[in-house]
């Protein structure tokens, strides 16, 4: 889990570059005044810049600076599939049915760095598509499930057994199937009509039914306001 560095909060440093030195240089003095010792420790192992870059947004395929599903696909979209007529790229084919999965956006982002070029991943879900597409999805589904594990591994100290992993997994994509599929539709009958108000000292009780063809289901509700459209029960 991260530390939030929010407790560390000082005027001394309100951006990054305000603890360093020079271009590609910790202020090791100003770290320890900061941050504890394993903190700063952490902080000097990450790679520095040695050139003065000005402040800018590190994302910018988002003009907001954000991250986003939309933003990674169009920006992999350029950079992967940049073809010619005379030499179209192999992985147009494989980006085309992945995208088309109905499996969640983040499944589709993780598979995205496998296309480029030749690769046993992309020739066998190229090859799973083909000769098999009802198990296309589970398969992504699976592939990025197990990629989730070995990240939760390394940086967790937390593993699943790989027979654990697959029912879960598809436990997951049943459910977002299901949550993605129209409900049935509600058929009514008669036209919505705007609420008139009672006279001075009568309660009007409005009533609606509605069913479902598919199931057979029937429901029937009330409302009872009053003069001044207030709310006194309802059924």
């Amino acid at each position: 889990m991260g530390e939030d560095l929010s407790l560390y909060r000082s005027d001394r440093a309100t951006v990054v570059a305000d603890l360093l030195l020079a271009p590609g240089v910790w202020d090791t003095t100003l770290l320890s005044h900061l941050f504890p010792t394993h903190i700063v420790q952490k902080i000097q192992a990450l790679p520095l810049s040695p050139q003065n870059h000005a402040d800018r947004w590190i994302w910018d395929a988002d003009r907001k600076g954000r991250f986003t599903v939309k933003s990674a696909y169009h920006i992999a979209r350029c950079r992967i599939l940049e073809e010619e007529p005379s030499n179209p790229n192999p992985s147009a084919v494989l980006w085309k049915q992945l995208w088309n999965a109905p499996v969640p956006g983040n499944v589709k982002v993780a598979h995205i760095p496998n296309l480029p070029g030749a690769s046993c991943v992309a020739d066998w879900l190229v090859s799973i598509y083909s000769q098999a597409p009802a198990v296309f999805a589970p398969s992504l589904m699976t592939i990025w499930a197990t990629w989730r594990n070995r990240n939760s591994r390394i940086w967790d100290e937390e593993c699943k057994l790989a027979i654990d992993i697959v029912p879960i997994t598809l436990g997951w994509w049943e459910d977002y199937k299901a949550a993605r599929t129209p409900s049935p539709s509600v058929h009514r009958s008669g036209s919505l009509t705007q609420w008139k108000k009672p006279p001075i000292g009568f309660i009007k009780l409005n009533v609606d039914a509605a069913f479902c063809l598919d199931s057979g289901i029937t429901g029937l509700g009330g409302v009872f306001r009053d003069h001044e459209g207030v709310v006194l029960g309802g059924f």
